[in-house]
């Protein structure tokens, strides 16, 4: 419905009610998004009956940016950092869902 798996407003919904803090939040949401792309790869397969070629080039580069981000996240950002740049990336899953 919105042309991304849900990830980029799950977060923002864990912080408005207060769930846990930004860090945590942060966690989830990435476990989330695993799991949720891996429903669709396992979706791919069923359907068109193979993997994207590009496939072990793109777990490349999710893995070491999630290794990089995490590592940011947890030892350089505080958490007034971490909610600026969750609210940047709504902006952007914002614009996109309006511009497409």
């Amino acid at each position: 419905m919105t042309g991304s798996g849900g990830g980029i407003f799950l977060a923002p919904i864990i912080l408005h009610f207060g769930w846990v803090e930004p860090r945590r939040a942060a966690g989830v949401t990435a476990a989330y998004n695993l799991l949720n792309s891996a429903a669709a790869l396992a979706g791919s397969v069923a359907t068109i009956g193979r993997l994207p070629p590009a496939l072990p080039l793109w777990l490349a580069a999710a893995g070491i940016g999630g290794l990089l981000g995490s590592a940011i996240g947890v030892r350089l950002l505080p958490a007034s950092a971490m909610r600026a740049l969750l609210a940047g990336l709504l902006l952007i899953a914002g614009a996109k869902l309006i511009l497409t």
